[in-house]
C-alpha cells in the first residue's frame, strides 16, 4: 500500500453447512473496512453458491 491509498479489505470465513462446504477468502484491492466491503462481496458470491440465481 502506497502513501496516501485505503488500505485494502480482507474478509475470510467458511460455512459451516454440510451441502455447501466452503471456505472463501475476499480481498479488495484499496476497498477500506473488511467487513463493510470484503464482507459484503462475500455475502452476494455466497449467496449465489448456495442458493443459485
Amino acid at each position: 500500500m502506497g502513501t496516501g491509498q485505503t488500505p485494502h479489505a480482507w474478509f475470510a470465513g467458511f460455512l459451516r453447512n454440510e451441502d455447501a462446504p466452503y471456505a472463501f477468502v475476499v480481498l479488495v484491492e484499496n476497498g477500506g473496512g473488511g467487513n463493510a466491503v470484503a464482507g459484503t462481496v462475500a455475502g452476494k458470491v455466497l449467496n449465489v453458491i448456495v442458493n443459485g440465481y
